[in-house]
């Protein structure tokens, strides 16, 4: 029973960081041009992997039925794989969202140094 009190507390935990606060992470994949893929450092040795959807941005859909915008979802997917892939970002202002994703800011290293965070 106290086993499941502490995994509680660990999930209860890692949604409010999720929710409240934010994270580094890892890029793994991108989708299209606004969801990617990440493995999000939530806890010393314990990481979320999972789907964001990045605020801010509305890119087109790869799964239109309109081939041109298709093509322009390609080019922006192509475009955040070779920006972002096995780069390390944080992410701010974080939300749940339906499906299992989480809304948030993306925020990309640079120059060896981590931007101003507003949620920091």
């Amino acid at each position: 029973m106290k086993e499941i009190a502490v995994a509680l507390c660990v999930f209860w935990w890692a949604g409010s960081a999720l929710a409240q606060s934010w994270v580094t992470a890892l890029v793994t994949a991108a989708y299209d041009g606004d969801t990617i893929t990440v493995e999000a450092g939530i806890w010393p040795d314990l990481t979320w992997s999972g789907s964001v959807r990045v605020l801010g941005v509305d890119a087109p859909e790869i799964q239109s039925a309109c081939e041109a915008e298709r093509a322009l979802a390609i080019a922006a997917r192509d475009y955040v794989r070779d920006l972002l892939i096995d780069e390390s970002v944080i992410l701010g202002v974080i939300e749940n969202e339906y499906g299992g994703r989480v809304l948030a800011n993306v925020y990309i290293w640079q120059d060896g140094d981590w931007p101003a965070c507003p949620t920091c």
